[in-house]
């Protein structure tokens, strides 16, 4: 069972959303279209799955990297 589930960044135009969800000794990053998972990668930090999820996201999310 997830621990926190963090809401990245979603597109509602593209119907594409991003969540990490976070586990004791895991976080697995989560990437949905048209409510559908599309890619599930495990990452060992959330700070490796904003920087994964980024990647996916067109504007790069520069903005969420300055906070983390």
């Amino acid at each position: 069972m997830a621990l926190a589930t963090i809401y990245i960044w979603s597109e509602p135009e593209d119907s594409r959303s991003c969540q990490a969800l976070v586990y004791e000794n895991c976080c697995v990053l989560e990437l949905r279209s048209q409510g559908q998972r599309v890619l599930v990668a495990a990452c060992q930090t959330v700070s490796e799955a904003l920087q994964l999820a980024s990647q996916w996201h067109p504007s790069g999310m520069t903005d969420c990297h300055e906070a983390a």
